[in-house]
């Protein structure tokens, strides 16, 4: 049974039942009566169509934990962010239905939590607070649920058409809250470079830019209404956010699908490929001097263009040193961070901007090489059945990964992690759906022998 065979008339008994709170908030706290009624409307949205589930992951996409937390007024807004993703995922899986997990996929939450023991019998005590925990690992456990959802009966356009939205929507929600004072649109990072921001970091939004892209591209290749609109609001919200390594994510995959497959079999798509191929190469272009500036600039702060990371990865190398064989244990860089005696490294870098040291430093060398081998083996195994463009699209984006998660955390920023694991499920299911079908095929057609057959 899932959630939704809970009978329509109780549903409506609640929703007017709820009339009478509403209207008490509607006096006392209007803003509260308005995110009710949202709600509400939303929940009955998703009863009718349970595909728009799908969309409740904008919300925790949409807002970085800084910007979170001065929305909601309190410090708590990492956490917050973290709690939605997992129950958004729980919900997904009760109108979606549930099914097991790739073996690779399995294992790394095996793995997982194995690790996480032997750390605990290790250390004898949590390294932080529970809520500590769960904002610095959730990344490492979230994007692999995701997988449980049963996504052959669901279309790969809903989940790839919400990571298309987000920079669109973060973009409009920013110029909102620029517009009522309450957060700058703009930041001014090293050298006084203004970086667009918003409700997220430059850094995050360049991400949630980048994802929203190589999203909107596959849409485009596939012919549906929409997608070049946000395509272009993608790509340009990645240049302007000034962020390198989204920057070349997003150039390197779509290069790849422009290269390796094709939107029409006309005459024309020679011509089109090489119109599109002229525009993104004139955007690099016009782009390349931010990013070289960034890069190349120096300061006493923030030397050799890499915006503190070499401190904060002499660091960092330093504590793996420690323990090199199991690490610290899950969350340990948020707790190790605080104790530098680097300012730089205390304020910005509760993880080392380099997912391969953040694995190290919690799990040392035996957890981080057998968690980095099966998460790759979760992208050959996905692409390995997935029809071609598919495959293009899920090599292109390991490699891009590959080489994103040497410059910063995507095992811990959601607006990384979550679009990765959305277009990696998503296909999953759908190449699982096309050799059900392929399987049933030849049944059928069984069937109609038989029965011709017996007439």
């Amino acid at each position: 049974m899932n959630i939704r065979d809970v009978g329509g008339p109780v549903i409506g008994a609640l929703c007017v039942l709820s009339l009478l709170p509403i209207t008490y908030l509607a006096v006392t706290a209007p803003w509260v009566a308005v995110v009710t009624v949202v709600g509400i409307a939303a929940a009955l949205m998703i009863w009718q169509k349970p595909s728009a589930m799908f969309g409740a992951y904008l919300v925790p996409l949409l807002i970085g934990e800084q910007a979170l937390a001065v929305l909601i007024a309190q410090d708590q807004g990492n956490t917050v962010q973290k709690l939605s993703l997992i129950l958004i995922t729980v919900l997904a899986c009760l109108m979606a239905g549930v099914r097991r997990p790739p073996a690779t996929v399995l294992m790394v939450i095996a793995l997982y939590g194995v690790l996480l023991g032997n750390s605990l019998l290790t250390n004898l005590e949590p390294p932080q607070t529970l809520t500590g925990f769960l904002a610095s690992t959730a990344g490492y456990l979230v994007p692999w649920l995701i997988f449980a959802v049963d996504w052959r009966k669901v279309s790969p356009d809903v989940p790839l058409r919400v990571v298309s939205l987000v920079p669109v929507i973060a973009l409009v929600l920013s110029l909102l809250l620029d517009a009522a004072g309450v957060i700058p649109l703009f930041t001014s990072g090293n050298f006084d470079m203004s970086r667009l921001g918003g409700t997220l970091p430059p850094a995050y939004l360049g991400a949630a830019g980048a994802f929203g892209a190589i999203a909107s591209f596959w849409l485009w290749l596939h012919h549906k209404r929409g997608s070049l609109l946000t395509l272009i609001f993608g790509i340009l919200v990645t240049a302007a956010s000034a962020t390198r390594a989204p920057v070349i994510v997003a150039f390197f995959v779509i290069v790849c699908l422009l290269l390796f497959t094709r939107r029409t079999r006309t005459r024309i798509s020679g011509v089109v490929r090489a119109f599109v191929l002229l525009g993104l190469s004139f955007a690099g272009w016009q782009i390349a001097p931010v990013l070289i500036e960034r890069t190349t600039g120096q300061d006493e702060y923030h030397g050799d263009g890499l915006s503190g990371r070499n401190l904060a990865w002499d660091y960092f190398w330093g504590r793996f040193q420690e323990k090199p064989w199991f690490g610290h244990g899950p969350g340990a860089n948020a707790v190790l961070s605080q104790e530098s005696s680097i300012a730089l490294v205390r304020e910005y870098f509760i993880a080392p901007h380099n997912t391969y040291l953040q694995l190290l430093v919690d799990f040392g060398l035996v957890g981080a090489l057998a968690l980095t081998v099966l998460i790759a083996s979760t992208f050959i195994h996905v692409a390995r059945k997935s029809a071609r463009r598919e495959k293009v699209l899920i090599a292109s984006l390991g490699l891009s990964m590959a080489f994103y998660a040497f410059f910063d955390n995507v095992l811990a920023a959601p607006q990384i992690y979550v679009p990765m694991a959305l277009i990696l499920a998503a296909f999953n299911g759908m190449a699982d759906k096309a050799r059900s079908a392929e399987g049933m095929e030849p049944r059928r057609e069984q069937l109609e022998v038989e029965r011709v057959k017996l007439r």
